[in-house]
């Protein structure tokens, strides 16, 4: 006779006794691998401080210290959020639109939706009195559009994931009385 074969091991035994041996080989290894260094600094810090000295001496005098704009020169807020926008626009969207073919009208609805998720993130407008930005009412009311889109499109996957997540639980649930069932020998007490 073995010693241990009168005793029936739990059918999850092997790959339990698995998963222990896969964490503790990579435990073992994470403790004596050397470690590896990653430099910090990947040289963006010198052209920025570049870039800064560059607009004090040279922009700074009409548009202000940190490109808020004064009397001589207009404010530089969100310039960079227009690039971008204006490169999605020319670089992907416009190609895919005019492309044609048989999803031409999706191309272009997505395009669309695009073009008003990113007028959303919009920074740019003109300082009132108090120093607030306020944005034209045509891109308020754009940006609205924006926000209607990622609304639907949060709560679209907000609903994929409760429906998962029910759906887990459904099977969970399952499995546990299915295991409760073969335990009792068929009946629930």
């Amino acid at each position: 006779m073995r010693l241990g074969s009168s005793r029936r091991r739990h059918r999850a035994a092997r790959p339990l006794s698995l998963v222990l041996a896969l964490f503790l080989m990579g435990a073992l290894y994470a403790a004596l691998s050397p470690a590896t260094q990653v430099a910090a600094d990947t040289g963006m810090s010198a052209q920025v401080a570049e870039g800064k000295a560059l607009f004090q001496v040279t922009c700074s005098s009409c548009h202000g210290l940190n490109g808020e704009g004064t009397t001589q020169g207009p404010s530089l807020v969100g310039v960079g959020a227009a690039v971008a926008l204006v490169g999605a626009i020319t670089g992907t969207l416009v190609p895919q639109a005019i492309g044609g073919g048989e999803n031409a009208a999706i191309a272009g609805i997505v395009a669309v939706l695009t073009v008003l998720t990113l007028l959303y993130f919009q920074f740019t407008g003109r300082q009132n009195a108090d120093g607030v930005v306020v944005l034209p009412g045509w891109q308020r009311l754009l940006a609205g559009g924006g926000r209607l889109v990622l609304t639907i499109a949060f709560a679209a996957l907000f609903a994929g994931l409760l429906t998962t997540s029910l759906g887990l639980l459904v099977e969970r649930v399952r499995f546990y009385l299915s295991w409760a069932l073969d335990l009792t020998g068929g009946s629930l007490p």
